[in-house]
């Protein structure tokens, strides 16, 4: 293997999270040891459209775009980062290049990529009728969408079974996330490869002074959309601000547009930036309502030597080790996230030891190092 070609829409300067940092730390890996390049993602407006997606699953300009690339390159396997468009990984697959298909998120078994059912609540794992009834996830989440039939969502999901069919590898972050493709499509079992997501463990590193503990601050990073569960998080902020008024409650993540008396917005933050905020929290919270396969925000807090609360949802239950790095509650149990940042609240100093246990299991076992290897390995075993 000489040769290799990296793509997917995490490489857009707009594309925020935990995958485009993924991405980027195996592109520097790779990019050391061999010849690589990183295949530029256009037309990502159009793509994003509904009505494209009526007719297709891929864009044919876009994709005969791609074709042109990889001719020139002439790779000798594609590592793409893949999301809601297959137009590279097919052009590539038509070039007789063997593609390797790396998911942080669901985007090849279901079309917004949570599958999670808004109007049920729930992971479509738990609905009788399954992913396979997109129409009504959208009927609960887009206007646009309670005029399209429902064998047309199940269009796009089809063709998208059909590229993980063709894909050599196919890399997901967690156990959990093997579990759901292969109950949804057990004829790829073989494919896939699980790789967790790693985290820098050079830079995100617990403060210098975590001897002597930390201030009440409770964090949460991430979006405002309900499967983030910020509204979780706001119900305890007004619930413990009242019987702590010393403690703060931080969010990052958002625009500058919110504001609220029982949180502190702190907006987007730079890495470095982000790095800090961690390490001053007494506790991270994660109250995700999805099933996210793989959330880089708690392993980069306990990285931080900060522990973190969560919901027992998805992976996450791969990434914190219950009252030693953590605490994990039952799915939606509000009452028991709250009790448990109570807790540790009245209890710096067991925060603190949580902390250090989380930030060994880190390095242990989260190690972006042992991360990127991994992918070589794959890319290796497909190209031998």
């Amino acid at each position: 293997m000489r040769k290799i070609a990296i793509g997917g829409a995490v490489f857009s300067e707009n594309w925020k999270g935990g995958e485009p940092r993924v991405a980027w730390r195996v592109y520097n890996y790779l990019r050391n040891k061999y010849e690589c390049c990183i295949v530029p993602p256009i037309g990502m407006g159009l793509l994003r459209t509904y009505f494209r997606l009526l007719f297709s699953d891929s864009f044919l300009p876009i994709e005969l775009y791609y074709m042109q690339y990889i001719k020139a390159f002439k790779p000798d396997v594609l590592l793409v980062f893949y999301d809601y468009d297959e137009s590279l990984p097919l052009a590539a697959i038509k070039q007789h290049i063997p593609v390797v298909i790396t998911q942080h998120i669901y985007w090849g078994i279901c079309p917004k990529g949570s599958f999670y059912n808004s109007l049920y609540h729930n992971t479509c794992a738990e609905i009788p009728s399954g992913q396979r009834n997109c129409k009504q996830y959208f009927n609960a989440s887009n206007k646009l969408a309670k005029i399209i039939p429902s064998f047309l969502w199940e269009n796009i999901v089809n063709r998208r079974y059909e590229l993980l069919r063709k894909a050599e590898k196919i890399i997901v972050p967690s156990s959990y996330m093997l579990s759901i493709y292969q109950r949804v499509l057990p004829e790829i079992s073989r494919k896939l490869v699980v790789i967790h997501t790693g985290v820098d463990i050079r830079k995100f590193k617990p403060p210098h002074y975590i001897e002597t503990g930390k201030e009440k601050r409770i964090l949460f990073v991430g979006g405002r959309s309900i499967v983030k569960g910020f509204h979780h998080f706001l119900g305890i902020a007004r619930l413990l601000k009242i019987k702590y008024p010393e403690a703060e409650f931080l969010v990052s993540g958002f625009g500058a547009g919110f504001n609220s008396k029982y949180v502190k917005n702190l907006g987007y933050l730079s890495e470095d930036e982000l790095v800090r905020t961690y390490q001053n929290s007494l506790v991270v919270v994660a109250p995700y309502i999805w099933d996210d396969p793989c959330p880089q925000v708690p392993l980069e807090a306990m990285a931080c030597g900060t522990p973190v609360i969560a919901y027992s949802v998805g992976g996450i239950n791969e990434m914190i080790i219950n009252q030693k790095t953590g605490y994990l509650v039952r799915g939606g149990d509000f009452k028991g996230l709250l009790e448990k940042v109570d807790f540790l609240l009245k209890n710096p100093d067991i925060a603190l030891q949580m902390g250090k246990e989380a930030r060994r299991y880190i390095e242990n076992n989260f190690d972006a190092r042992q991360m990127v290897r991994q992918y070589e390995d794959v890319l290796k075993s497909v190209t031998s």
